[in-house]
């Protein structure tokens, strides 16, 4: 053929193409030449080449996952038991769990328990007490001091000065019931500001009920040394800097904060984004603004929130809040949320739960015939990647992406580096680590490679398939 002359079609009109560059996951009807159509185990890694994506390694098999958490270490629920770093470190109710963190102190929910991991104590956020008291004359701050004092055995090791407590069972004078504040405990004297309650001449002798609570809560997250959470259409802070006491209302910076939102529908997820707390439903956003409970302000918006259901589908990657709203992965930098998920063309999805490497999105969903698909959407090049039908738990970064996978009831995470115990990604799950980016294989490179296959079907114009050894 001559030089500069077209190539010649086949008599049937078949030519020949070259395909030099490939985009990601295109479920749609105007999916372009590279596009893929449908895809498995693909990565964004090397684009614009078409490539696998690299191993997983399993680290720790679980029996019943129930949730996973990092924060300086690896925390997670299997069945009753709560283990950090694979040590049994307490009993929890057998259900999934919610974690988050402030300090050195890991909090569970629902069961409002606690994990220390610099003392390595564990046990409950509210504490009680039960049984004859006498509310009389005490002291405070070494002077005396009128009406201020529970003389209670036993209830000075329960509770801690500062702590609000909710006292009932008074009879004698009804108005005792009340909560209050704690400033002084003296062996089994729990000592309040003078006059706090109403007393007869000589004291009140009582059978009273002591207790320290903390609010039920669907979600819970940290911002700027407080915890904040939301149940229905409330909005609730703890006290700064104390995991323990959410009923402190002194009138100080350091004060517990709670609010009523008057908006449609409860709350489906919080989070702590840009440095404020954030809390979602499915049809608003609200951000509190301020920094002590004197000045916060709640302002909301009538933006596509968070799906119910899909509370743990919120991660932050490239900067950007990413979350399953109603209408598919939506895209939020404070302002007016951005659907991304044009890619998925009619599929629907729900009960997302993602996490983040930094640059990636990972999120595991639900599709309308109940099964489970995990993708991944690259903020470098804005593509969306198909891998598997991987079933998340959870997700946690503590030096490399962890992903708990309730496949098989089993335990996954996904990572830069190879090394560690475990073994290669094959049949059996468990904790796996994901390399990611330019990290494709570290360890015993003598170990048989699991083949994992791409298969692409490009509608409109183009097909690609591709059968690589992840090598």
């Amino acid at each position: 053929m001559a030089t500069g002359l077209p190539s010649m079609a086949y008599g049937d009109g078949i030519s020949k193409r070259k395909q030099v560059k490939f985009g990601g996951y295109n479920h749609t009807l105007a999916a372009e030449n590279g596009d893929l159509w449908d895809m498995e185990n693909l990565t964004s890694d090397f684009y614009p080449l078409l490539s696998p994506r690299t191993r997983r390694w399993t680290c720790r098999t679980l029996t019943k996952p129930n949730g996973l958490y990092a924060h300086d270490g690896l925390y997670w629920a299997d069945g009753t038991g709560f283990y950090a770093d694979g040590e049994l470190k307490g009993i929890v109710t057998d259900g999934h769990k919610k974690f988050t963190s402030l300090g050195a102190y890991i909090v569970i929910l629902p069961d409002k328990k606690y994990y220390n991991r610099l003392t390595g104590d564990f046990g409950a956020l509210e504490s009680s007490w039960s049984g004859s008291a006498k509310i009389q004359d005490g002291t405070y701050a070494g002077e005396e001091a009128k009406a201020n004092t529970i003389y209670a055995v036993g209830a000075g090791a329960k509770f801690n000065e500062g702590d609000a407590v909710t006292i009932s069972g008074a009879t004698t004078h009804p108005e005792n019931n009340k909560t209050a504040i704690i400033r002084e405990i003296d062996g089994d004297n729990l000592r309040f500001y003078e006059n706090t309650f109403t007393i007869s001449d000589g004291g009140d002798s009582e059978t009273l009920q002591l207790s320290r609570t903390v609010p039920e809560l669907d979600y819970i997250c940290e911002n700027e040394n407080r915890l904040w959470g939301c149940k229905g259409d409330t909005i609730y802070a703890s006290k700064l800097g104390d995991i323990f006491n959410w009923n402190v209302f002194d009138g100080v910076a350091t004060d517990s904060f709670a609010v009523d939102v008057a908006s449609t529908g409860d709350f489906t997820a919080c989070c702590s984004y840009l440095g404020y707390p954030c809390f979602f439903k499915e049809e608003h956003i609200y951000k509190v603004y301020g920094d002590k409970p004197s000045n916060f302000q709640v302002m909301g918006s009538a933006s596509l929130g968070v799906e119910k259901g899909s509370d743990e589908s919120l991660a932050i990657a490239g900067e950007t809040l990413f979350y399953l709203s109603r209408t598919g992965i939506t895209a939020w930098s404070g302002g007016i949320p951005q659907s991304i998920s044009a890619a998925f063309g009619t599929q629907r999805f729900r009960n997302g739960v993602a996490g983040s490497d930094g640059t990636k999105y990972f999120v595991s969903l639900q599709d309308t015939t109940g099964a489970h698909q995990l993708f991944v959407y690259d903020t470098r090049s804005n593509l969306w990647h198909r891998e598997d039908n991987t079933q998340a738990v959870g997700w946690g970064w503590n030096e490399e992406l962890y992903c708990l996978d309730a496949r098989e009831r089993q335990n996954r995470a996904a990572g830069r580096d190879a090394g560690g115990a475990g073994g290669m990604e094959g049949g059996v799950g468990g904790l796996l680590r994901v390399h990611h980016l330019f990290v494709l294989f570290h360890g015993d490179t003598g170990k048989e490679g699991h083949r994992e296959t791409a298969a692409a079907a490009g509608a409109g114009r183009g097909f690609q398939r591709a059968d690589r050894h992840a090598v």
